[in-house]
């Protein structure tokens, strides 16, 4: 008789740790959402990914300026063909490559980094006027 109430004891004991163990992690999981979605939505937001977008589209095509250089550089024979096709063809995958992830980032000329630096800047300014803003109303 003993056993079965201790061990009944121990069943109402156990499931009432085994919810709240239940309900921190859910609420653990919970704040971890939330907090994922807040990053998500300043990366939406905030100026740091056109920084970083203004930043990798100059890198980017200078690269291809670069390689495009390094590939008139390549001697050729009389038939305008590289006498060496395997450095020649690796700069053109190269350039391939670096010319596909700029399309992918909606890069279609030199216009196009202006745009977003002047996107940005507008931003810059209309952050610093909003602080300002009650001051002159």
């Amino acid at each position: 008789m003993k056993k079965k109430t201790i061990k009944k004891a121990e069943n109402i004991v156990k499931r009432q740790l085994d919810r709240k163990i239940i309900d921190s992690s859910v609420n653990k999981l919970n704040n971890i959402r939330r907090v994922f979605v807040d990053e998500l939505n300043k990366l939406k937001f905030e100026l740091y990914s056109l920084k970083e977008d203004i930043r990798l589209m100059k890198g980017w095509s200078s690269d291809i300026e670069n390689h495009k250089k390094q590939l008139e550089e390549l001697p050729k024979n009389l038939f305008g063909r590289y006498n060496d096709k395997s450095a020649a063809t690796e700069i053109q995958e190269i350039i391939k490559i670096k010319e596909k992830v700029l399309e992918n980032r909606g890069y279609k000329d030199k216009n196009t980094i202006l745009m977003k630096e002047k996107k940005l800047n507008l931003n810059k300014y209309r952050e610093y006027y909003s602080e300002y803003k009650e001051q002159f109303l």
